[in-house]
């Protein structure tokens, strides 16, 4: 369920974007009613969203990439491994004599 609001955060965040850059054009060529309105509304429009919705998006990229490093993750099974590593009887034998004769 996570990974789909994410997904969907993902799809927001481009029409937040768009509604951003739209509003903030349309919203500054009506107030300013000059020739400049438009180019300067859609200048600050690609401001803001760069800004907002630059920051979502990271988001997402972050969640993203901590699901790809989730999924790789696999469960470690144990195996019943010796505690020690295995020595063959003949070099224990051999190590016992050198004690022995020292």
């Amino acid at each position: 369920m996570n990974r789909l609001l994410v997904d969907l955060l993902a799809t927001f965040n481009i029409l937040l974007a768009a509604a951003i850059v739209a509003g903030s054009t349309l919203g500054t060529a009506a107030f300013l009613d000059t020739l400049w309105g438009l180019p300067l509304g859609f200048i600050v429009g690609v401001g803001v969203a760069a800004i907002w919705c630059g920051l979502l998006s990271l988001l997402v990229l972050i969640e993203q990439h901590l699901r790809e490093l989730a999924d790789g993750i696999r469960p470690v099974t144990t195996k019943s491994a010796p505690a020690t590593p295995a020595v063959s009887k003949t070099r224990i034998d051999a190590a016992a004599r050198r004690v022995a004769a020292a």
